[in-house]
């Protein structure tokens, strides 16, 4: 495989890893250790700054979290990669940093939107009826990591929901125009 073919297969299997990751941390309401691994992975967060927002016991804390979640992905990247040829590209760029072809973490995770959440968990969000797990990661995710994607898909829920809050509104007004426009055309009686 060349290297720009396996660069891009590399870039698929994590992207699927990562998204797969979340996916399965969403299902366990895992949301701090969902907040810790957004910010360290797309946000670039230190350590320090993750465990002081977080109010984990410390940077070790962190450091445990992360350690899990990598092998949590080396799993993820194995199953989906049965020859292991890109699971060990993938296991060496993770591991180390080095390696010929490179993976830029953060992008990936954003250009996947790997942690957006559902278009109805957004909707949720904008009705005030998400619970206190999820409504921590949707606040974190567009507040902090400024998620543009889901931030756009917010503003269109809500757009959407003070233009339905106009129909009866506009149909009474559209009514009454007919009305005032049809009393002007007929004859007077």
């Amino acid at each position: 495989m060349q290297r720009r073919d396996l660069a891009a297969s590399g870039a698929r299997l994590l992207a699927a890893a990562l998204r797969a990751w979340v996916q399965e941390t969403w299902e366990e309401r895992e949301f701090a250790r969902l907040m810790v691994i957004e910010a360290l992975f797309s946000g670039g967060w230190r350590n320090r700054d993750t465990w002081e927002r977080f109010g984990l016991r410390d940077e070790t804390s962190v450091a445990g979290i992360k350690f899990r979640a990598l092998k949590r992905l080396r799993e993820l990247a194995a199953a989906r990669d049965p020859e292991g040829s890109l699971s060990a590209l993938f296991a060496e760029a993770l591991d180390s940093g080095e390696s010929d072809v490179h993976f830029d973490v953060a992008e990936l995770w954003k250009r996947s939107r790997a942690s957006c959440p559902a278009r109805h968990w957004l909707a949720r969000q904008a009705a005030g009826t998400l619970p206190e797990g999820p409504a921590d990661f949707v606040r974190f995710h567009l507040g902090e990591m400024h998620c543009e994607w889901c931030q756009a898909n917010l503003d269109d829920l809500e757009r959407q929901g003070r233009e339905a809050e106009l129909e009866p509104l506009l149909g009474s007004l559209q009514a009454s125009t007919l009305r005032y426009l049809h009393s002007r055309t007929q004859p007077p009686a």
